[in-house]
């Protein structure tokens, strides 16, 4: 379990273990990171309060309370939405606090999805639904407003509102991991510091609470531990009804991937998939049985033990990532989840054909690699990265060529990228894999290269074109998908305010416009970069122009000599004679007086345009 608890903050947190006088011992499962960040914040007014956070939702969230109490006892427990009411029914002696989801929340979250091109809904637990539809009618907002009560209904409704041309919600955490899964975009509704001030305040009027559960039945019984496999039961809620898995760091992310999945495993009586933990993989066999009433899933875990590379040189098993993880970098495959490029993505997820990606630097191939193997049939194996600009002579051999390669007894998902810098010995090697060893057939193969106008064609790419049968996807600059702009600047601005706890509502309709206009040589990795920067430098509801201009006008000053010229020629005579003076003064060392001297024109005049765009930079030689 990752544990998220943060401590010596002021008086109101503690690490875990400390001993305080306090008079209040609170318990918070909170839905992301950014919300965990506020209250943490807010808690240090409350000095009789001692806090102790965690990021978790409903079932997660149920087990780690669960394991918390059983190292320390806490008066209450604070949670929110679906997560809270779960917590109710689950633990009806203990005092659950809900941290209530204002007008106000909903408001930001609606009015950041209105900036989006295209169909969307908001999908909530019942109290934040109620309260989006009270906005909606107050505010005559035409906007679909669904309600779930369990993921497996989010499961469900995402699907429908799929299948009808949606492709963003609006909702609580669940719903914001379930679109996700689908390849949807998602605005996560956040709780502002309002409530959970109001919520905190609540708990500081409580005075006496009930003590931890007295007399809790033990539900898990000891197993044979010779058993050469790990073998768990768990009912249909995903607890673990009885287990023979010992308390190691590899075996308890085994166990919480296990839970993770009974989703899966009412699917069908009969399940199978293969997941690495640490330096071993396990083939997991689940059965669906019926006894006594009740639904239980007998989960096997047999390890195989493999020879898996480290994370370094050339080639690397890409580790799971974190399915809770709402956060801007881990997010795959976002700049693929928009207009027509999420529809290739979909239809590569769907093909059992080798993928082949060719893009400008920055379109966003890895990611687009990582979209294919998350939502693709093959996305309970291993997922193996080989970087053919890195990769040696003797990394290949002993991936390739040894009895104990994984690829010989596991079905596996290989990204070979960068094809382009292959050298021609182990050009030579892969073709003859690809040819003699039936590798597109046995695995998931994706290959990547990196293509630009005016230079040398990728022999490799031109053989997997002509000599293999294979999905070709081109990730495309951004200059070649401007009308993407404004909806991708909406996705990752929701992303960064969980990541960040900001609450920005979007972009002024000037900062619009430079995002549009701007020619962003850098592609989607730059685009990503300014608009972090933005939200970082961001006090108010709404990013400015001129935060947008300060933001690329670093990446100008930034940039490498080579690409010093780069200039839009579609901006106006004004921004190309500033664009111009920047890049004179980098050369120059922020020398004023010989920037003048080089342009031909006055001080007075380069420190004229230099204020007229409200630059912050200090130039030398005034």
């Amino acid at each position: 379990m990752r544990d998220l608890q943060n401590g010596n903050l002021a008086a109101a947190v503690f690490y875990e273990g400390d001993w305080c006088m306090k008079t209040i011992n609170v318990l918070a499962i909170l839905p992301y990171e950014g919300m965990k960040e506020i209250i943490i914040n807010a808690a240090k007014e409350f000095e009789e309060i001692s806090l102790y956070a965690y990021v978790g939702d409903l079932e997660e969230g149920v087990r780690i309370v669960k394991e918390r109490s059983d190292d320390q006892e806490y008066d209450l427990i604070i949670s929110r939405g679906g997560t809270a009411e779960l917590l109710k029914k689950e633990l009806k002696d203990r005092t659950i606090l809900e941290i209530q989801t204002s007008f106000e929340d909903v408001f930001h979250a609606v009015l950041l999805a209105r900036n989006y091109q295209e169909k969307f809904a908001i999908v909530s637990f019942p109290v934040i639904a109620q309260r989006a539809k009270e906005l909606c009618v107050l505010l005559r907002y035409d906007i679909e407003v669904h309600t779930i009560r369990s993921e497996q209904e989010a499961v469900e409704l995402l699907k429908k509102l799929q299948k009808a041309g949606y492709t963003m919600v609006v909702g609580d955490m669940i719903t914001a991991l379930v679109a996700k899964r689908f390849g949807m975009n998602p605005v996560l509704i956040m709780s502002g510091r309002e409530s959970i001030d109001m919520t905190l305040r609540q708990a500081q009027q409580l005075a006496v609470m009930k003590k931890k559960i007295s007399g809790e039945c033990e539900i898990l019984k000891s197993m044979q531990q010779t058993l050469p496999v790990h073998f768990t039961v768990l009912d249909e809620q995903g607890n673990v009804v009885e287990s023979n898995v010992k308390n190691t760091e590899e075996n308890d992310r085994y166990l919480a991937f296990v839970r993770e999945n009974i989703e899966l495993f009412k699917k069908k009586s009969d399940f199978y998939l293969e997941r690495r933990f640490g330096k071993t993989i396990f083939i997991i066999h689940s059965a669906r049985r019926e006894m006594d009433g009740k639904t239980l899933f007998f989960v096997y875990g047999r390890s195989v033990y493999m020879e898996v590379p480290e994370k370094k040189g050339g080639i690397f098993l890409a580790e799971e990532a974190d399915s809770e993880g709402y956060v801007f970098e881990s997010s795959f495959g976002v700049i693929n989840s928009v207009g027509q490029a999420r529809e290739a993505i979909l239809q590569c997820c769907d093909s059992r054909l080798p993928v082949l990606i060719l893009g400008e630097p920055g379109t966003g191939k890895d990611a687009a690699a990582s979209s294919i193997y998350h939502m693709g049939y093959n996305r309970g194996g291993a997922y193996f990265i080989i970087d053919c600009e890195l990769v040696t002579g003797k990394e290949w051999n002993q991936f390739f060529e040894k009895p104990t390669s994984p690829l010989l007894d596991v079905n596996c998902t290989i990204y070979f990228k960068n094809i382009q810098a292959l050298s021609s010995v182990t050009e030579k090697k892969l073709r003859d894999l690809i040819e003699y060893t039936n590798l597109c057939k046995r695995n998931q193969i994706i290959f990547s290269a990196v293509v630009r106008r005016g230079e040398e064609k990728c022999l490799m790419a031109e053989y997997i074109l002509n000599r293999v049968k294979c999905f070709l996807l081109q990730a495309l600059p951004i200059q070649q998908r401007k009308k993407d702009v404004k909806s991708l600047s909406v996705i990752y601005l929701n992303a960064l305010n969980v990541e960040l706890g900001k609450q920005i509502i979007g972009f002024e309709p000037e900062a619009e416009e430079e995002l549009m206009n701007y020619h962003w040589p850098g592609n989607v990795t730059q685009l990503k970069r300014v608009l972090r920067e933005a939200v970082m430098r961001t006090k108010e509801c709404y990013i400015t122009r001129n935060n947008i201009r300060m933001c690329i006008r670093n990446e100008i000053f930034l940039a490498p000599d080579e690409n010093v010229y780069n200039i839009n020629l579609e901006q106006s005579l004004y921004d190309i004679t500033y664009e111009i003076v920047c890049m004179v003064m980098k050369q120059e060392n922020m020398n004023q007086k010989r920037t003048a001297e080089r342009l031909k024109v006055s001080r007075t005049t380069i420190w004229r345009i230099l204020k007229e765009h409200e630059t912050d930079l200090q130039p030398k030689g005034v």
